[in-house]
């Protein structure tokens, strides 16, 4: 029974690590992976921002952003290269390491983000939308009357003062879209905070469009007097 006992301890067990070389890549790949997935103050992921900057298209339709979104498909190449290098890296635990991964790759590029925002950013840069604004709109005698509920998280250590714009470019079948200004508002430092912005019965520089009722998500832009930002 001493020997049997000797005998499992020194049985080699499989190494964990298949191939070093490839469980590195699959780990640099996967930095880089998170790095471009960051969501920047512009409302772009900084794969989308460097590839805008570049001057190339992120989608086929640029101009209805829609079609097929180049950058993700470039991501979701990059992301089977990672799974494809971690299985043939590992001897066991594969699959705990792609939940690992799935993990790494949805929690931490937000992270970043906020991390930045409650360290660095301030004005506008420093808020986030919660949920894409709602919009209910109506019709009566003539003039569009309703409002636009946001709900905003100010990360920074200081209160933020902004003119929200809303865009409703669902009202109109061409490229510009409809634009209402709202007042001010202010949004108390590290508070999260829903607000429901009234619209003006004109659009400011456009038409007024011709339907009945509007019910749907909208652009919001937000202005802190010095920058802004687009929340889609």
């Amino acid at each position: 029974m001493s020997m049997n006992w000797r005998s499992k301890l020194n049985t080699d067990e499989t190494p964990l690590v298949r191939s070093a070389r490839y469980l590195k890549t699959a780990m640099l790949l996967t930095g880089m992976l998170v790095l471009l997935r960051i969501p920047m103050t512009s409302g772009l992921t900084l794969a989308e921002e460097l590839v805008s900057r570049a001057g190339l298209p992120i989608f086929s339709n640029m101009e209805q952003h829609t079609g097929l979104h180049y950058v993700n498909i470039v991501l979701v190449l990059i992301l089977f290269a990672i799974i494809t290098l971690l299985v043939n890296s590992l001897n066991r635990h594969r699959f705990l390491a792609i939940i690992l991964l799935y993990f790494i790759l949805h929690a931490v590029p937000g992270w970043l983000l906020t991390a930045y925002q409650s360290t660095l950013a301030s004005g506008v840069h420093a808020l986030m939308n919660n949920a894409p604004a709602e919009c209910r709109l109506k019709k009566t005698d003539g003039d569009l009357h309703g409002n636009c509920s946001l709900a905003l998280t100010n990360y920074s250590s200081r209160e933020v003062t902004v003119t929200p714009v809303v865009h409703l470019k669902h009202l109109s079948d061409v490229n510009q879209p409809y634009t209402f200004e709202t007042s001010t508002i202010t949004i108390e430092a590290r508070s999260t905070k829903s607000y429901s912005l009234d619209i003006k019965p004109e659009p400011t520089g456009n038409d007024m469009p011709q339907i009945g009722n509007y019910m749907g998500t909208a652009t919001i832009e937000l202005h802190d007097g010095q920058r802004s930002r687009i929340f889609n």
